[in-house]
């Protein structure tokens, strides 16, 4: 009856390890994938904060005559001149 009450304890012993061991594995994992989601947050308000500094130094007063007006003017005259040597 002794050696079978040791052979339970020791055995039940060794389940209780394996479940430590298992579970120390298991916190370690948890705790990694924390500090990576951590760094995750961390980074997104970073270049969060970053981008809504630099939009806001942006000029949001844009008046009609910042808009280039060039390209629109030379299409129009091409377009004059086409027309001219057509109908010449």
């Amino acid at each position: 009856m002794k050696e079978l009450m040791e052979y339970f304890n020791h055995q039940t012993y060794e389940r209780l390890r394996e479940y430590e061991e298992r579970m120390q594995d298991k916190r370690k994992q948890c705790k990694e994938q924390c500090e990576k989601d951590i760094q995750k947050i961390i980074l997104k308000d970073k270049i969060e904060k970053e981008l809504t500094e630099k939009f806001s130094t942006l000029e949001t007063n844009i008046d009609a005559n910042d808009i280039p007006t060039c390209i629109c003017e030379k299409s129009i005259k091409l377009k004059k001149v086409v027309l001219s040597v057509d109908m010449g």
